[in-house]
Formats: C-alpha cells, sequence, structure tokens
C-alpha cells in the first residue's frame, strides 16, 4: 500500500489554504438546489483525479466546515478577504454561538486533509485513484524453484494402455454416464430403448477411440457390407442401430436441474459440467505439483456448430474451443483447464486475463512460479497475487514498456516479480 506522508504544512502552504478561503465568499445567497455548492457537495473518487492539491484542500475543507443544506448558522463574509493575516486572525477567535460546534470536528490539520482510512483491512488498494509509482530500494527473496514434475505412479513400458486409461477415466465416470443415459431417455421416452450398463458405456468409448484411429467419411461405412470399409471389431461389439441409440441419448448431467437462461446461475457448459470438474481432480491427483507453470490459452479444433466457437486468425487452429489452461512448464502436463464460454466468465471488473489466472491458481501451492503472457500481465494481478493471495510468485510478460515510468523499466527490465 502507497505510504502517507504525515508532514505539517509549511507556512506557503498554509496561505494558500487561506487565499482559496476567499472564494467562499457570499455563502448566504446558496440557498438553491441548483447552486454549483450543491453539485460539488459529493463527489465521486475519480473527481479527484489529475486535481491541483491547492483544489482537493478546498475540498476538504469545505466537508469539514459543512456547507450543506443552510447557510445561515454560518459566518457570512461580506466582503472577500484578500490578507491572509486577517482571516487568520478572525480564524483564531472565539467562535460565535452562531457557528454550530458539530460542523468543526475536534481535529488536526493533519488528519483532516489525510484520506479516509478504509473501514476493513482490505489488501487491494482503492483502484479508482492513479496508481503512483515509485522506486524502492527491496530486495526479494527469491525461492529457488527446483520441484520438478513428477507422477503419482510410475508407468514402464510393460503399463497396459487400458491401465492407464482407467486411472484418468475411472469408473465414477463411467457410472455417470450409464445413470444419465438412461435417465435421458427415459425422460424423451426413446423409441425401442434399451438401458445401457457400465459396460456398455466402456465398449461404446472403445468404439469411439478406435474411430479415430481410423477415420471413415461417414460412420455407417464401419457396418457396411463392403469388405474395404468393414471393421470386424466394431460390428461384433455393437450393431449399427444399438451404436446410434447411445449416441443420440448420451449424456453427462440432467436436463431437468439446468437453470433458465434468465437465471444468473445458468451455465452454458452444464452437459458436461460434472466431467470437467471430475477430469480437473483427476489430473491434480495423478501428479505433483511442479514449482514452475505456465496459464496460456489453447484451441480444440472444432468445425461444427456451436454458440461456444471461437475464431482466433493468428492461431494454428483457427477454429474451435477455447481452452484456458494452467500446466506444467517443463513437460507441459494440464493441472486444471477452464473451457471459455464468452464474456459472462469475467466475475469481477478487472478483465479477462486477471480473473482467469486468479482462478485457475487458486490451489496452487506456496513457492510456485507461475509464468503468463501479456495479455494476463496487470499490476492489480500481481498485487492481487503476492499480498491477498500469498501463495506464489508470478511473472509476467508486458508487450510495451513504455506504458511504464522509465526508472521502474530500468529496474524491472521486461518482467515484473511479485
Amino acid at each position: 500500500m502507497e505510504k502517507i506522508n504525515k508532514r505539517p504544512l509549511s507556512k506557503k502552504e498554509l496561505e494558500i489554504c487561506i487565499e482559496n478561503l476567499a472564494d467562499l465568499s457570499d455563502l448566504s445567497e446558496c440557498d438553491e438546489e441548483d447552486d454549483p455548492c450543491y453539485e460539488n457537495s459529493i463527489h465521486s473518487p475519480s473527481v479527484h483525479l489529475d486535481q491541483p492539491d491547492a483544489c482537493l484542500v478546498e475540498q476538504r475543507l469545505e466537508e469539514m466546515f459543512g456547507f450543506e443544506e443552510t447557510c445561515d448558522d454560518y459566518i457570512v463574509l461580506n466582503e472577500p478577504i484578500t490578507e491572509p493575516d486577517k482571516l487568520l486572525s478572525i480564524l483564531s477567535e472565539d467562535l460565535s454561538p452562531t457557528i454550530p460546534i458539530n460542523h468543526l470536528p475536534d481535529i488536526s490539520v493533519n488528519d483532516f486533509l489525510e484520506d479516509d482510512e478504509p473501514e476493513s483491512n482490505t489488501v487491494r488498494r482503492d483502484r479508482s485513484q492513479l496508481r503512483q509509482w515509485e522506486v524502492e530500494d527491496i530486495s526479494h527473496e527469491i525461492p529457488n524453484f527446483g520441484k520438478r514434475f513428477k507422477p503419482v505412479v510410475t508407468d514402464t513400458h510393460k503399463t497396459s494402455p487400458i491401465t492407464i486409461f482407467d486411472r484418468f477415466f475411472p469408473d465414477i465416470l463411467i457410472l455417470i454416464l450409464a445413470e444419465q443415459t438412461n435417465k435421458y431417455a427415459s425422460q424423451r421416452n426413446s423409441a425401442q430403448w434399451k438401458p445401457v450398463t457400465e459396460k456398455d458405456i466402456r465398449a461404446y468409448l472403445g468404439v469411439l477411440i478406435l474411430m479415430g484411429l481410423n477415420p471413415l467419411p461417414d460412420m455407417e461405412l464401419y457396418w457396411s457390407t463392403d469388405t474395404f470399409y468393414y471393421n470386424k471389431e466394431m460390428a461384433q461389439v455393437f450393431p449399427l442401430t444399438r451404436f446410434k441409440k447411445i449416441t443420440e441419448n448420451l449424456h453427462l448431467n440432467d436436463n431437468q436441474t439446468q437453470p433458465s437462461r434468465d437465471s444468473p446461475d445458468y451455465d452454458k457448459l452444464h452437459k458436461v459440467r460434472p466431467l470437467i470438474i471430475e477430469l480437473n481432480k483427476i489430473y491434480q491427483k495423478e501428479a505433483c505439483n511442479s514449482q514452475i507453470q505456465s496459464v496460456d490459452e489453447c484451441m480444440v479444433k472444432f468445425k461444427g456448430r456451436s454458440s461456444l466457437k471461437q475464431y482466433m486468425p493468428k492461431k494454428t487452429i483457427k477454429r474451435g474451443f477455447k481452452v484456458w489452461a494452467r500446466c506444467d512448464a517443463k513437460t507441459g502436463y494440464l493441472y486444471q483447464f477452464e473451457i471459455y464460454t464468452g464474456k459472462g466468465d469475467s466475475i469481477e471488473n478487472e478483465g479477462l486475463g486477471y480473473n482467469v489466472v486468479m482462478k485457475l491458481c487458486n490451489n496452487v501451492p506456496r513457492n510456485t512460479l507461475v509464468a503468463f503472457d501479456n495479455f494476463f500481465t496487470s499490476c492489480n494481478l500481481m498485487e492481487d497475487l503476492y499480498d491477498k493471495v500469498r501463495k506464489k510468485d508470478a511473472k509476467g510478460w508486458l508487450k510495451k514498456r513504455d506504458t511504464l515510468p522509465k526508472s521502474y523499466c530500468r529496474i524491472y527490465t521486461f518482467h515484473g516479480w511479485s
């Protein structure tokens, strides 16, 4: 937080304050609601930006003497006083009974010139005010980020693929798929529906993996009578009609529990939300957190119709779903991800980059270096990662250094530590 300079006013500064009081003459006529003195009675914090110190002192004096609804109880200046010494002598005399005592609080000059202290001891500064840049000779103790990525289970060349698949897609997800698929088929009264079991769901996922390894232009070709396209392994597991029935009823969440679009709890990813939650838990569970991680965006290729599809012309994958990811900086192992659903992702008015990093780094352990590019980097993010969360160090790249003071750039070259 910015330190407040509590120094007494010099004689010259006090004379400036007295001269500004001369503008408060003719107070007896300020009894109309459209008078300028009422327009300035309540100020937004942004009003004080870029104002000279003399104006700020004058406004604080107005607040102290309480020029509000009526001016009958105040001192009436019949003529402007141009001599500061004369006005000082008037103020030093005993106050007349016409001046209400409750309008003159017993505070020192230094106290009422200071900004009011916040009621709560929050770490976040008042961001409606301009940032005051200062160069301080502070040496930060930077930890040795030596902890590397390490999986919980060590696999060898003898480990079967199905064993690895079962760890990252456990039985709980298979059970959710089976229950929700049967529930959705019952809700829509699907014709000729036969309830699926967990075994059927595992077989269905195996067929999808085989289709990815052996792509064909049409799904029905895998069950074709033409031996050139026919796939014996798939045809033996499911008949074509059964595979289509499971595909049209496949579900992960109950549609009846989905909030309406007008509700603030509406989730565009409601249908796949259980899968996202469980996968994030599994990814975190299957590997120990390294001390060097990165946050960035990635694209999942998709050419179909969806309101979530994004167009990124500068990316290798230009069309698809945009995903925010927190990964190990060395191996690229994914610890946590979130799918971008649009502008509604912003929880606070800090910007999209701020919200993404704070959300993905919520469970990052202490003494972890988190790196991100200039899209996410902001001073507010650095402050909150250090002061509020106090769990991680951050390193963010700045695209243009000319937005910072030269003295700051001279010390913190192109990245900032917090």
